[in-house]
């Protein structure tokens, strides 16, 4: 006998998992500088390079800090800070050649002064991690010389995503700033509102935000908010039933021209990237046995990842944040940043719920002019359409905070907040893909001849056959006017 098989071409699971790294080193300040007190600071990170090993994966990334300080002079300054970083997490089964997918997530920041006249940096970063295999599925399909081979078989839908353009463009405007002389620190945010498909290419429009801390050519600290609208063509690769974009910012600046030109020049390398669904259908085995031949299964448990789409959302939250006791007033409000972070997601009836936290800073200048800056986290709840089969998402979130009002012991703050999710399903099975000889003879615990069997709760054909050791069609032949799966004690009659 001669074992038959059939290769299947899924997206196989083999890993999937959350590793969590600290970072803390001193910060030093630009030549010549001395801080007397630090006043705002935010952070962005990013995954360099996520290599298989064999059951580890080695992650090295790199976080980029914005500082404002405030000189001992008085002078407010500005400046950027890079660090590297490098992790290992144990990941059982994953091999040297699998496809990783690694995500960073900045989940807390701190910077303060140290005795040493350098800032203290303190991060935690969790890496969101994913690792498939396209190996093909190698499942039974039949035994050569066994005619009464009976295969039980699941349909597994399938789904896949496939890039199909991947193109940086650079986003470039000038726009108008009465007055500013200087940008010291700056958030630029992506939000794409459509991709649309024109003239065999993807349309995506958006709009970059900017949110900007800047000083005046009187030397006040005031925070600038604008917006840029964009829409761009992206040539396609080919095709697919059903597409959506993925964006990320890249190389990017924002720089005064000067007071006597009253402009902002914006730069921004934007990396766009347009996934295509391809969807499909397969016949898994899953069970197997034959009237002639007594053997055992040999089954393998199969995860299969099967990528169900992505959109993206616009959502807004309005709060009110108080001053810390111990703190003096707030006198002029100037300048806020958020950092969102998920601190859970649920599916439900085809919508996804994610909870979070928006990681606030807040700067103003008290009535004796000095700058004073404090941390509050605000909570948030977003609602997203979801597929039906999709069991986890990719979620990247970007905030800006907008300064609607303040005095007193409060500050109003309205945060717009863009979500790109990209959604995943899983499903797991057991495939036959071997069989192994059984030589106890088979059991019969029933009498030979007709017989009336009452079938117990979910029980099928399939089942019937198999225990009494009969061919599918001898089972269901004689049994024609019912249904599977049976109800309890529900009678089929059987020649055995």
């Amino acid at each position: 006998m001669e074992l038959l098989w059939n290769e299947f071409g899924v997206q196989r699971l083999v890993y999937r998992g959350t590793q969590q790294t600290q970072i803390e080193g001193m910060v030093p300040l630009p030549e010549g500088k001395l801080s007397a007190e630090l006043a705002d600071y935010s952070a962005s990170v990013e995954v360099i390079s996520c290599r298989a090993e064999e059951n580890k994966l080695a992650v090295t990334g790199s976080i980029e800090v914005t500082s404002v300080a405030v000189g001992e002079d008085g002078g407010v300054f500005s400046f950027v800070s890079t660090s590297d970083f490098s992790c290992e997490a144990e990941a059982p089964g994953v091999n040297v050649g699998m496809n990783t997918d690694a995500l960073a997530v900045l989940k807390a920041l701190s910077m303060r002064p140290a005795a040493s006249g350098q800032l203290l940096l303190e991060a935690v970063i969790d890496i969101e991690l994913t690792v498939t295999s396209a190996a093909p599925i190698r499942a039974l399909s039949g035994i050569s010389g066994l005619d009464d081979l009976e295969l039980r078989t699941t349909e597994v839908s399938t789904g896949r995503r496939v890039e199909l353009a991947n193109e940086t463009i650079r986003l470039g405007e000038e726009i108008s700033s009465d007055g500013i002389d200087e940008v010291l620190k700056y958030n630029l945010q992506l939000s794409v509102r459509d991709t649309n498909m024109e003239n065999g290419g993807a349309c995506v429009s958006g709009m970059l935000s900017l949110n900007a801390l800047c000083r005046s050519s009187e030397g006040e600290i005031v925070q600038l908010v604008r917006s840029i609208p964009f829409r761009e063509t992206i040539k396609l690769n080919g095709t697919a039933d059903e597409v959506y974009a993925v964006c990320e910012l890249r190389e990017n600046s924002v720089r005064s021209l000067g007071t006597e030109f009253s402009l902002i020049a914006v730069d921004a390398d934007v990396n766009f990237r347009v996934f295509g669904m391809r969807r499909g259908k397969l016949n898994m085995p899953i069970d197997a046995f034959s009237p002639s031949l007594n053997f055992n299964c040999l089954l393998e448990r199969i995860e299969i990842l099967n990528s169900e789409g992505g959109t993206c959302g616009q959502f807004s939250v309005r709060d009110n944040i108080s001053v810390p006791e111990g703190y003096p007033d707030i006198f002029t409000a100037l300048h806020a940043s958020a950092n969102p972070i998920v601190t859970g997601i649920r599916f439900e009836g085809g919508s996804m719920e994610a909870e979070g936290l928006l990681c606030t800073r807040f700067v103003y200048r008290s009535s004796n002019n000095a700058l004073q800056s404090f941390s509050e986290d605000v909570p948030f709840t977003i609602s997203m359409s979801a597929p039906a089969m999709a069991d986890f998402a990719r979620i990247r979130l970007s905030a800006q905070p907008n300064i609607t009002g303040g005095g007193g012991r409060t500050a109003q703050l309205s945060f717009s907040i863009d979500a790109c999710a990209e959604f995943f399903g899983e499903m797991k099975l057991d495939a036959v893909v071997g069989i192994a000889e059984n030589s106890e003879k088979a059991k019969a615990d029933f009498v030979r001849g007709i017989v009336v069997y009452n079938a117990c709760e979910g029980e099928t054909f399939f089942d019937v056959a198999k225990r009494f050791r009969i061919s599918l069609a001898a089972a269901s032949s004689l049994n024609a006017d019912i249904r599977e799966p049976f109800r309890n004690g529900e009678r089929l009659l059987l020649i055995v």
